[in-house]
């Protein structure tokens, strides 16, 4: 757009050809049109400098952090990760955004928002998220990665621990103190890195011929 007219959503509408609503629920990240729509009205918010969308050298980058719920009561294994992701995303000029979502969120695949003046760089999934809103993540076209946690029913890249060769380390440090009485404590059906850390603890103890006390071990979801 040249000149100096001043851009209208009516304009992004008829640049499109949609509906000046479809505009106006898309950039209000609001319900009612699809997320391929959505982000093409963004583009073209930006392409033709619509208001706050207007293009500058100095828009922000940002990165959005995936948090589940149930990581608020984990905070001090996760600490280190968030830190890390911080830093580096700093190193980078790029924001760090954490964005928590609650189990309800997650169960009906509502997205984390984030501001449209900003461009996102990707996702990073932080834990056991459900593989449906994985997928949903993936749908959006941005760059998706988990972390600590292997997701092999989808197409999504992971960052994880030697998960195997750990449970089996961890297994082996108990059995040369001479514990015998060894168990297991991990919800082994809920994620691919934890079913490992079981198989590692179940080798080494196979190897040192210690019998598997299933009383012992707490498996479940």
């Amino acid at each position: 757009m040249t000149g100096n007219k001043k851009v209208t959503m009516h304009d992004i509408a008829n640049h499109l050809n949609i509906s000046k609503n479809a505009v106006s629920l898309a950039l209000g990240n609001k319900k009612g049109v699809s997320d391929s729509l959505r982000k093409k009205v963004l583009d073209t918010a930006r392409q033709m400098n619509y208001g706050n969308y207007m293009t500058s050298d100095e828009k922000s980058s940002c990165v959005v952090s995936i948090v589940p719920e149930y990581i608020h009561n984990d905070a001090y294994f996760y600490s280190d990760i968030f830190w890390s992701i911080e830093k580096e995303a700093k190193k980078r000029d790029c924001i760090s955004i954490m964005s928590g979502i609650t189990a309800s969120a997650e169960r009906d695949l509502i997205l984390p928002q984030t501001p449209p003046e900003m461009e996102n760089k990707g996702f990073l999934v932080i834990g056991i998220v459900e593989d449906a809103y994985i997928e949903k993540l993936l749908q959006t076209g941005a760059s998706v990665i988990s972390i600590d946690i292997s997701h092999h029913d989808t197409m999504v890249r992971s960052v994880t621990a030697s998960n195997l060769s750990g449970g089996y380390s961890a297994t082996k440090y108990l059995i040369d103190k001479g514990h015998k009485n060894i168990g297991f404590i991990g919800p082994i059906y809920s994620a691919q890195s934890i079913y490992e850390r079981w198989c590692g603890y179940c080798q080494a103890m196979d190897i040192y011929g210690l019998k598997i006390e299933q009383g012992f071990n707490v498996v479940g979801n």
